[in-house]
């Protein structure tokens, strides 16, 4: 066996590290032979309007998550390992009105 490869995008907060493994900006995904690396993109969340990531998320042992205040901590003593596939989508006007504006981060998305 090879010894894994680093992601090709990773953000480090300290006690979690989110790396990025696909991020495109519309789907189908274009994928073009002499297009740059998707990757290269910024870490970011959502994903852009019409695309979709894929990243996984690694917090250290008795870690709180930094982005989820309604996540519990990691309470073992190994690093714990969370995939995650965001595909944008549109919150219909239905929904809005019966659960009221999306919030994220702690901030109200318009």
């Amino acid at each position: 066996m090879t010894a894994p490869r680093p992601t090709p995008k990773t953000l480090d907060v300290g006690t979690a590290a989110f790396h990025q493994v696909w991020i495109t900006s519309q789907m189908p995904a274009q994928i073009a032979a002499a297009e740059p690396e998707p990757t290269k993109r910024a870490v970011r969340t959502p994903p852009p309007p019409g695309g979709a990531i894929v990243r996984f998320t690694e917090m250290a042992p008795g870690a709180k998550s930094p982005m989820h205040s309604a996540e519990r901590a990691n309470r073992s003593d190994s690093p714990v390992r969370m995939v995650f596939v965001l595909i944008d989508g549109e919150i219909t006007d239905e929904l809005r009105s019966a659960t009221g504006p999306p919030e994220f981060f702690h901030q109200v998305l318009e």
